[in-house]
């Protein structure tokens, strides 16, 4: 099954690359890519009509880490077309007050979610059973509230839209940065000169490292602010880090990839000062 979702995704993947090129301006753009990744889902609910989950631990990880992959394309997608058929036609300030606008609504949804948000982020799996799981209640009350109004549900779909609205905010604050500066923000001098030259995969892959270790603040800082500190400092935006962490999550071979290069490569150089 998952080495299907694997090929799955990485067509998805290659559509959405192809229906961007193709695309005459960003409305297009989105919408295209919108319909490439529909056609992809529909691929896979109509493989997942024909299979049944081996075990709990499978059904899980198909609804924390598979399906989240896919159905957050479509929910970002879904919703940059609503955003730019609906940007006002006016001057910069009222485009600025629209985006801004939008930019509060999934703050607000980042608050109402705050419990799954962090307990992604966190990694944890001691809820998976009650959260990500199709047999079990679709509602789960928050452990971190008092009152019964907390409640969060269908996590798998949550999950999708919180790695959505992360590309979308990042949409939104790049749009109207550059909308305040007359420019687009990639020319912008940055205070660092040092700059990134391996993939953005492979920072993600370090940030979660020293994140899971707790090498940064005691171990209190979260990845995103990891992230942020590494994007900072080697002048690199990695997008949706959520997206490309399930990514390596599915990799059935070397998850850790750059992780066991950095290893090699520092033993290779402490071999050769031994030579010295």
């Amino acid at each position: 099954m998952e080495d299907f979702i694997k090929a799955l995704h990485d067509k998805m993947k290659e559509s959405i690359r192809l229906s961007g090129m193709t695309a005459d301006n960003g409305i297009q753009s989105a919408h295209s890519c919108l319909e490439a990744v529909r056609e992809i889902l529909s691929e896979l609910y109509a493989f997942m009509d024909t299979q049944d989950f081996l075990d709990r631990e499978t059904e899980i990880r198909f609804y924390k880490e598979l399906l989240p992959l896919f159905r957050s394309e479509q929910l970002y997608y879904a919703d940059l077309v609503f955003i730019e058929t609906n940007r006002p036609l006016g001057t910069k300030k009222q485009t600025i007050r629209y985006f801004s606008g939008l930019l509060k609504e999934k703050e607000l949804f980042f608050r109402r979610n705050n419990f799954l948000y962090r307990y992604y982020c966190l990694g944890r799996k001691d809820l998976d059973e009650e959260l990500f799981s199709k047999t079990e209640t679709q509602l789960f009350k928050s452990p971190l509230f008092e009152t019964e109004k907390e409640y969060l549900s269908d996590c798998s779909t949550t999950l999708s839209m919180i790695m959505a609205n992360e590309r979308i905010s990042a949409f939104l604050k790049k749009s109207i940065r550059e909308l305040e500066t007359g420019k687009d923000q990639t020319s912008v001098p940055n205070k660092s000169h040092m700059l990134w030259t391996d993939s953005k995969a492979a920072l993600i892959e370090l940030a979660y490292a020293l994140q899971s270790r707790g090498s940064v603040n005691q171990g209190k800082s979260d990845v995103k602010s990891i992230i942020q500190i590494l994007e900072e400092t080697f002048n690199v935006e990695t997008g949706n880090f959520y997206r490309t962490f399930q990514s390596m999550r599915i990799r059935k071979k070397n998850r850790t990839v750059y992780l066991d290069n950095l290893k090699d490569s520092l033993e290779k150089r402490m071999d050769e000062a031994d030579m010295e």
